[in-house]
């Protein structure tokens, strides 16, 4: 990995501590929704940016290098501002917060978008926000009811991943009300007075 390269966890939007099963889950799911075969206009680009890190991010010991290289970017970097900062008048050198993230993130000149994932890779949260706020993965910016509402299998999944621990109670709370939900829904109706 050089130092020209995208931190390849902020590619995959996934936390540096993530298990291998998220940072895999997350490169699916970006792959999927950006594959050349979509015909985002930019997906060539994002898939080339998406198969790099998931190149440095599968396997244990290139990610094991992957992060023992960018500990050592970031230090270089730190000592940088630091030097830099020392000089006089330089008060007003600050570091270019896009020297490292990767082209599709930087503000495009003729573009609205940033990041072209929105708040995480499901995009926009859908409205009617209920419960805690997810700050991280696919669903980012989105309340738990939102997902339950989308993808209750995601929150089966994540109340069983230390990432979900904050959120366990939450979420189980909210999949007994939903089951309860389906199951009143499911009963088949009385007639009343032998009518109808």
């Amino acid at each position: 990995m050089g130092d020209d390269e995208p931190n390849p966890y902020a590619v995959l939007q996934v936390d540096p501590h993530a298990d291998h099963e998220v940072v895999r889950a997350a490169y699916r799911t970006l792959a999927r929704l950006y594959h050349p075969d979509i015909g985002h206009q930019d997906s060539r680009r994002l898939m080339v940016g998406l198969n790099r890190a998931w190149e440095l991010l599968s396997d244990p010991s290139r990610r094991g290098e992957t992060d023992r290289l960018l500990r050592e970017r970031a230090a270089r970097a730190a000592t940088a501002t630091r030097h830099q900062a020392s000089k006089p008048g330089a008060a007003g050198n600050e570091p270019d917060p896009a020297a490292h993230t990767p082209v599709w993130l930087q503000r495009q000149p003729n573009r609205r978008v940033v990041n072209p994932w929105g708040a995480g890779a499901a995009g926009p949260p859908p409205g009617r926000p209920s419960g805690s706020i997810v700050d991280f993965g696919i669903y980012r910016g989105w309340s738990l009811g939102e997902v339950e509402r989308t993808d209750p299998g995601y929150l089966s999944w994540l109340v069983e991943r230390p990432e979900g621990r904050p959120w366990a109670d939450e979420i189980r709370t909210a999949r007994h009300s939903a089951d309860a939900l389906a199951a009143v829904r499911q009963r088949p109706k009385r007639r009343l007075f032998g009518l109808g």
